[in-house]
């Protein structure tokens, strides 16, 4: 038996509009199908940082019993909060094997954040509205293409656990909330700190909302606010595990360039001007409607206990640093979340809803297939690319560096660790495993030089400033340990000239790549 809502959120609902529901399972699971097929039908899903992911995920199924791994690698299971697709790909890969398990975890995210997305349309406005369907689009944002698989799995998690706590607050089941907060905390917490943080920052905005009566009150204002939260909360405790002493501190405050660039490309991927204009497009979307609610226009309304949690996360990609918890790009990651609660939160009057549907759901099919279009390219490179391993023996030590330029490129860099296949698929070491960063499950054995191991991934013929300051190719490869390399494979090098050691010698190359054999194999 459905109970009134609670007297606070009477005050977030418009009289007369029935929020109780929630999307039709034909809605759902088309929109999640939808979601995920750009991803299932590419071969080699070619996210930036994910060939290093499946790289680890393939020590961990099988380093037990496979001695050309063991030479090199270590891996030891502990507590980090970055473990989402790691503990879902475990079970798999013994089923599927580690690329087919990767693949399908990786396509529940975008799942799963269009999962949250309907759930939270639902609950603020009971229908599905244009900007619900906008926001869609955004589950192939920049995060997702840079492979933060981790951090978009807890965000796409954390915003089916905020739909899900709207719709409880809604039919007035607070203990439902509760059992709901209290379970599923430790489980965003442990997919990725970022998600934790996010579910926080919204449920958080919610309950301000829910209690804007209160304002005027601050006692009872914050008391009202603190008590639901609580339950959120308690995992906390877990970070006790977790810190080391050994994540480097907090740093790039107010890193307005870099806020500036992933605003523009939020969409970014392969084609420059329709990136931009999509990201116009949808921050247009946004302005436009809240600037008609507020000045009372009767076309647009706007719901609190969306916008309120929009604002706190706007204001969280602009305070918060650069870099947290050791995580690259930490505040960036959250415009994408900002923007579609920001579009979630509006709804237009139902006599155009049909016209901007229709107009909101051409735009979401052609983000989707310019996806599974530049999925497909990039898939395809890989294979080229990958030609060459074959010619690279299990347990052998790769050194391996993708040439990026130092001008800026809109499609984005995704070779970057494309060696991390050596691993994977040949059993051998190849640089760029984050094995050098704090408190990773990986690890090397001293086998592995540690200036190999330390090997950036990427790197520019000049010095330049792209990422950091670079150290050129030459000097780079001129200070390597060279008794501890038995491969150098060059990656988008083209006919750079390098310097080699004595004996080095080429033994594969491409239009764009090559394979230097710098020992012999034993």
């Amino acid at each position: 038996m459905t109970t009134a809502p609670a007297a606070p959120l009477r005050h977030a609902i418009d009289p007369g509009r029935d929020t109780s529901g929630l999307p039709s399972l034909s809605v759902i699971v088309l929109t999640m199908l939808a979601l995920a097929l750009p991803i299932l039908l590419t071969p080699i899903p070619l996210l930036i940082d994910l060939p290093s992911h499946i790289a680890r995920f393939h020590v961990e199924a099988t380093i037990a019993h496979n001695p050309a791994l063991a030479a090199n690698f270590t891996y030891q299971w502990r507590f980090i909060p970055n473990l989402g697709i790691d503990l879902i790909v475990a079970p798999l890969a013994g089923l599927i094997g580690v690329e087919n398990a990767a693949r399908i975890a990786v396509a529940a995210i975008p799942a799963l954040g269009g999962l949250g997305m309907l759930l939270i349309g639902a609950a603020l406005h009971g229908r599905l509205t244009a900007g619900a369907l906008l926001a869609l689009s955004l589950n192939y944002a920049y995060p997702l293409t840079f492979g933060f698989v981790n951090a978009c799995l807890a965000v796409s998690l954390a915003l089916v656990v905020f739909g899900l706590w709207l719709h409880f607050g809604n039919t007035g089941r607070t203990r439902a909330r509760l059992v709901l907060a209290a379970v599923s905390a430790p489980v965003i917490l442990t997919a990725h700190i970022i998600g934790f943080g996010v579910l926080g920052l919204l449920a958080g905005g919610a309950a301000m909302a829910e209690r804007r009566a209160d304002w005027r009150h601050p006692v009872r204002f914050t008391i009202g606010v603190v008590r639901p939260m609580l339950a959120f909360a308690w995992p906390l405790a877990f970070l006790l595990l977790w810190q080391t002493g050994e994540a480097p501190p907090n740093s790039e405050w107010f890193a307005w360039a870099q806020i500036a660039r992933w605003l523009v490309g939020v969409l970014r991927d392969r084609w420059m001007p329709i990136d931009i204009a999509s990201a116009l497009l949808l921050y247009a979307a946004a302005a436009l409607a809240v600037a008609l609610a507020v000045i009372g226009r009767p076309r647009v309304a706007i719901e609190w206990r969306g916008a309120v949690p929009a604002a706190i996360l706007w204001m969280a990609v602009i305070l918060l640093p650069g870099r947290m918890f050791g995580s690259e790009f930490a505040s960036v990651r959250l415009i994408p979340v900002a923007l579609s609660i920001s579009l979630l939160a509006v709804r237009e009057r139902r006599g155009e809803a049909r016209t901007l549907l229709a107009v909101a759901l051409g735009f979401l099919g052609l983000r989707l297939a310019l996806t599974t279009a530049s999925l497909a390219t990039a898939s395809a490179q890989a294979e080229r690319e990958l030609a060459v391993l074959p010619m690279i023996p299990p347990g052998a030590r790769v050194a391996a560096m993708s040439i990026v330029p130092c001008a800026r490129e809109w499609a984005p860099p995704r070779l970057s660790h494309i060696q991390s296949y050596a691993t994977t698929r040949r059993d051998a070491f190849a640089n760029g495993q984050f094995s050098a960063v704090a408190g990773q499950a990986l690890g090397l054995t001293s086998r592995i030089d540690p200036v190999l191991g330390e090997l950036l991934s990427t790197g520019t013929v000049e010095r330049c400033d792209r990422f950091f300051p670079s150290t050129p190719l030459h000097e780079t490869l001129a200070g390597l340990p060279w008794r501890g390399v038995d491969y150098l494979w060059l990656i988008d090098a083209r006919d750079i000239a390098v310097p080699l050691p004595a004996g080095a010698r080429l033994i594969w190359r491409s239009d764009r790549s090559r394979l230097y054999q710098i020992r012999p194999p034993r």
